[in-house]
């Protein structure tokens, strides 16, 4: 999962060994609803795109680094080894593609400090080859939440570490989602460290075991819109949770059949996108997620995207090879509505609905 954080990652020469007890809650920006970000520091001041897939860290590096640092990028803070007394050079490199783009360079070591957490001996990759896309991202790296399993570096993650080194309560994370089109204004958005934060939820949480630890994958059981107008991933489907994704993506022939028996029309460009007539909102069916058993209402107030006059649905499409398994990707329009959290002790996925 991909969220964009502006994080402030402090490189310290001196890490406090003491154990986490409470939860920490991490207020998140956003930037068009589509990027999150939050502050924090690492030896410099720098943003994140948090996700999780893959599990690694890469941050901007001044040499240019789941935690990646994009360094050629005069656009982005830099990740400067030389300011640190903690620093080890591990000297292997890495490469990794993701959604947006790609990153290569090399491992390092250094302590880490996230929202006052400070994790040590943590293995990142400073990225000194980029791919030009993400010269307009908000994020200086990314920082992977996924599992282990699909990291580049097969290097354990920062919240694995944070796990492991006992600076948080228990290991499971949690997002609150607040959407820019929410009443009450502001961001507001929190990513949840060591718990969840019943604050920010309502009822209880409708759980879902994690069926490959690698993304943060689970079987769904289908979607369907309200009062039997139209059923999709009819026999069970993947799908992924994954904040780094600013849609809900399906097999490009079912979200098409979706979107039109919603009421949209194709726009021209990018395939696989719909609007809506915005005046017919509040008249549009819920879409359901069956999710273990529940039903999980995803209401036309949720999955309509409303960008100044445009109205878009959140449910796009893409083609996938043959040889490919087609699956669905639940990303942040989803998780607004749900308060999500992801319990690595359990291997399973919990949905409360948000309160807003």
């Amino acid at each position: 999962m991909d969220l964009f954080l502006a994080a402030a990652l402090i490189l310290v020469s001196l890490v406090s060994s003491s154990y986490a007890t409470e939860i920490i809650n991490i207020p998140l920006s956003s930037f068009k609803d589509l990027e999150r970000r939050h502050k924090r520091h690492v030896g410099n001041f720098q943003k994140f795109r948090l996700g999780a897939a893959p599990a690694d860290i890469a941050i901007n590096s001044f040499k240019v680094g789941g935690l990646y640092s994009f360094q050629r990028q005069k656009n982005h803070k830099q990740y400067n080894s030389t300011l640190s007394r903690t620093y080890t050079d591990d000297g292997e490199s890495f490469s990794i593609t993701y959604g947006i783009g790609t990153a290569a360079g090399y491992l390092s070591e250094d302590c880490v400090m996230v929202a006052g957490l400070s994790v040590k001996d943590q293995i990142f990759g400073e990225a000194i080859d980029v791919s030009d896309n993400f010269e307009d991202s908000y994020a200086d790296g990314i920082l992977g939440m996924g599992f282990r399993t699909i990291s580049a570096a097969q290097q354990l993650t920062v919240f694995d570490n944070m796990v492991e080194q006992k600076v948080v309560p228990a290991p499971i994370f949690s997002f609150y989602l607040k959407s820019q089109r929410s009443e009450s204004g502001g961001s507001g958005s929190v990513l949840t460290l060591g718990g969840t934060n019943p604050q920010h939820y309502t009822g209880n949480f409708t759980f879902v075991d994690v069926t490959e630890p690698t993304f943060w994958q689970f079987k769904l059981d289908s979607v369907n819109i309200a009062k039997g107008a139209g059923t999709f991933c009819k026999h069970g489907c993947n799908a992924i949770v994954d904040s780094g994704t600013s849609l809900i993506v399906g097999p490009i022939k079912e979200t098409n059949q979706l979107n039109r028996l919603l009421g949209g029309r194709p726009v021209p460009f990018p395939p696989g996108l719909f609007e809506f007539d915005c005046q017919k909102i509040n008249n549009m069916p819920d879409v359901e997620f069956t999710v273990n058993g529940k039903t999980l209402s995803f209401s036309s107030k949720e999955y309509v995207i409303k960008l100044h006059m445009v109205c878009l649905s959140s449910f796009s499409g893409t083609k996938y090879p043959p040889e490919k398994e087609p699956s669905w990707i639940i990303g942040t329009p989803f998780m607004q509505a749900y308060y999500t959290q992801f319990d690595k002790e359990n291997n399973r996925i919990g949905f409360a609905k948000a309160r807003h």
